[in-house]
């Protein structure tokens, strides 16, 4: 169970840097932080991950309900992402 837990978080980590490439493309941004920062949200019903944009929104000088928009965005037009 643990290690199809940590294998679906690191796979959900990947996709949303692979969405924070396409968008941003931030230069010297530390994509292992995303994996750290991807975490059970406080309600199971509404989703099965979050992630928090602050310390991304930080990085870019952009606010962090933005950042989450645009990565919200992204991750729905392209569903494919999603899809296991």
């Amino acid at each position: 169970m643990i290690a199809t837990h940590n294998r679906l978080f690191k796979e959900v980590a990947e996709r949303i840097a692979y969405a924070i490439r396409s968008i941003f493309n931030p230069s010297d941004f530390d994509f292992d932080q995303i994996a750290s920062d991807l975490v059970l949200p406080p309600n199971l019903n509404i989703s099965d991950f979050a992630f928090g944009c602050f310390k991304l929104a930080k990085h870019l000088s952009q606010k962090p309900h933005i950042v989450a928009a645009e990565l919200a965005t992204f991750l729905k037009a392209n569903s494919d992402l999603l899809a296991t």
